[in-house]
């Protein structure tokens, strides 16, 4: 007694149950699924590479800093972003920062500042309650 059976690719999957062709089926698109997000994190994660490489050489090239950040772009990188961040916080002062620069005496904005500025700025502080 001989059996021959067909055991190629295709006829394997033609003569299955609908069942198993159903999971087969939704085996295939989960996995294109998964393999269509791992390259579109591979993509994303070059182009964060790219833009971080980019914006250290223009911060280390000794540049002026101000107009690297009003070149600021809308796809900035992480690194980027960062340092707008930290720009902008520079560029605008505190609040508690406007009232210890308006508390301080005009006599003590002179060269004289180092002497009066422990005195006034202890005073704010306790006013202040820091």
């Amino acid at each position: 007694m001989t059996v021959t059976q067909d055991l190629s690719f295709v006829s394997l999957i033609t003569n299955a149950s609908v069942l198993v062709q159903l999971v087969m089926a939704l085996l295939l698109v989960v996995s294109l699924m998964s393999w269509t997000y791992i390259f579109s994190k591979l993509f994303a994660i070059r182009s964060a590479r790219v833009q971080t490489d980019e914006f250290e050489h223009a911060f280390w090239s000794g540049g002026n800093l101000q107009s690297l950040y009003q070149r600021g772009s809308q796809r900035a990188g992480a690194l980027e972003r960062i340092f707008q961040a930290g720009m902008s916080e520079y560029i605008t002062p505190t609040a508690s920062y406007a009232n210890l620069r308006s508390s301080i005496p005009g006599h003590c904005l002179t060269a004289r500042a180092a002497q009066c500025g422990q005195a006034t700025s202890a005073k704010w502080m306790v006013s202040n309650r820091i």
